[in-house]
């Protein structure tokens, strides 16, 4: 049996404050044997000199005693396992802290993903976790949002487009594109499109559905509405638009003529192209309040305001947004600088069209109806028998010319600029020298690159200027930037 002296120098500290170390637990358990083994031998070496009772007595004292032994053993055993485990936690507990600074950790054992997946909750809790849960939250929100506001969309156009299919069908042969069945296609999230043809004096229509942004309610109805605020844009509303197209040859004479509506007059005016050249003019007595008659010739007003025609815009004026009657593009044309003013107006000369915009929330089928039959009846009556007399005619070209003179003037201007321009930037550094009469690396790289630029052609000389004129742009916004 060991032995070990108390004051040996083989003892080590204990592992960890508070716990037993291993010498007092081998100390411990030797006392413990010891007086179980004397307790045996005292009763071996006396039973056999006592009486009965008294041997039996001796008997009974000696097994009570090796019970005690055993049990203070147990208790000895356990408070030894219990003080192992709490050195080991302290051990790992250090380990990680030096761990946790960046050290090597040579006493932890790595987990697998499964272990550390099971044993995920019992490192962390919920209260952890709630910014996340709110991410996620306002996340599947949005997408549920996105999909239900598609399909509202969906909803919503099928419902308008039904305001008007009936009559479309009824005077075109057909409705829809001939290649599918449907004859409402989606083209966007909020915009859906459709075509009828087949009918005499209107070679076509085309259908034009604009819902609301139902699919993106922070980007379509927030920013959007607070855009609205500062600039003029076309209201988040449904809006129903159909674009009629009339044979050239069954209005001979071209013009512009509108009814509109003041709250949309102004945007109106600055989107469409064609309405500058028409002047507002005030028909109390035949137009509600609410609308204004523009027009290049004020003749037109009384071979167009036909009896039907005023009746329907009295009718639907809660929802009518315009009636356009046009013969110019709706979007300027492109002049350049060797264009003549009467080739591109021949060349950009549009064809005769009615555009008609109604507000289709607040349209019904009977108004809807109402102002489709007036415009039909425009396109088979009432603009084939509009004659422009000779004095208004020659009024009307003289002030197409001067607004393509503007366009063709705009367009020289803007090229002798750039020319002007170009040739500065080209020249501009040549002579420029430090005071050894040397150049410097920028300046030797800008006369490199003017020298490459300037044997280009013309467009690609056009194209280099644009980018110099970019990256010189960038670079002040850049220097701005860091000023502020």
């Amino acid at each position: 049996m060991r032995r070990a002296s108390p004051g040996s120098s083989g003892s080590t500290p204990s592992s960890s404050k508070g716990c037993l170390s291993r010498q007092g637990l081998s100390w411990m358990m030797d006392i413990l044997l010891a007086v179980n083994l004397f307790t045996g031998l005292a009763a071996a070496d006396f039973a056999d000199y006592l009486p009965g009772a008294a041997k039996k007595s001796a008997a009974a004292a000696s097994s009570k005693a090796a019970a005690s032994a055993a049990s203070a053993a147990t208790a000895a055993a356990a408070a030894a396992k219990a003080s192992t485990a709490a050195a080991a936690s302290a051990v790992r507990d250090a380990a990680g802290k030096v761990a946790s600074n960046g050290q090597q950790q040579p006493f932890s054992v790595p987990l697998t993903f499964r272990q550390n997946l099971a044993t995920f909750w019992d490192r962390h809790t919920i209260d952890e976790f709630y910014f996340e849960c709110f991410i996620m939250v306002v996340l599947a929100g949005y997408i549920m949002s996105h999909f239900s506001g598609s399909a509202a969309n969906d909803d919503a156009a099928k419902k308008h487009f039904q305001k008007v299919y009936r009559l479309l069908h009824e005077q075109f042969a057909q409705v829809g594109p001939a290649t599918t069945g449907a004859p409402l296609l989606k083209d966007t999230q909020t915009r859906f499109i459709s075509y009828a043809s087949g009918r005499k004096n209107v070679e076509s229509v085309h259908v034009d559905i604009t819902t609301k942004p139902r699919h993106d309610l922070l980007v379509g109805y927030v920013f959007s509405s607070i855009y609205g605020l500062y600039f003029d844009q076309p209201s988040l509303v449904d809006r129903l638009e159909l674009n009629f197209t009339l044979p050239r040859d069954n209005v001979p004479d071209g013009f512009v003529w509108a009814v509109v509506h003041k709250e949309v007059m102004r945007r109106l005016r600055l989107s469409d192209w064609d309405l500058q050249f028409t002047k507002t003019q005030d028909l109390p007595d035949k137009l509600p309040r609410e609308f204004v008659c523009m027009n290049e010739l004020a003749e037109t007003n009384d071979r167009l305001l036909t009896a039907d025609f005023v009746t329907a815009i009295q009718g639907a004026k809660d929802c009518l947004e315009y009636v356009v009657v046009s013969d110019q593009p709706v979007k300027q044309p492109n002049a350049r600088a060797g264009d003549k003013s009467d080739e591109l107006q021949a060349t950009h000369a549009s064809e005769r069209t009615i555009r008609l915009s109604v507000l289709a929330d607040k349209a019904t089928t009977d108004q809807l109806s109402n102002l489709l039959s007036a415009v039909l009846a425009l396109a088979d009556t009432a603009l084939p028998k509009t004659r422009i007399t000779p004095n208004g005619k020659q009024r009307l070209i003289s002030a197409r010319n001067s607004t393509y003179n503007q366009l063709v003037a705009a367009a020289k201007q803007d090229a002798v600029e750039q020319k002007s321009s170009f040739s500065d930037w080209v020249t501009g550094g040549a002579l420029s020298a430090n005071a050894n009469g040397r150049m410097t690396r920028k300046e030797q790289r800008d006369k490199e690159a003017r020298e490459r630029i300037s044997n280009l052609s013309a467009s690609e000389q056009k194209k280099a200027l644009s980018k110099e004129r970019e990256r010189a742009l960038r670079k002040q916004q850049s220097k701005q930037s860091k000023r502020g």
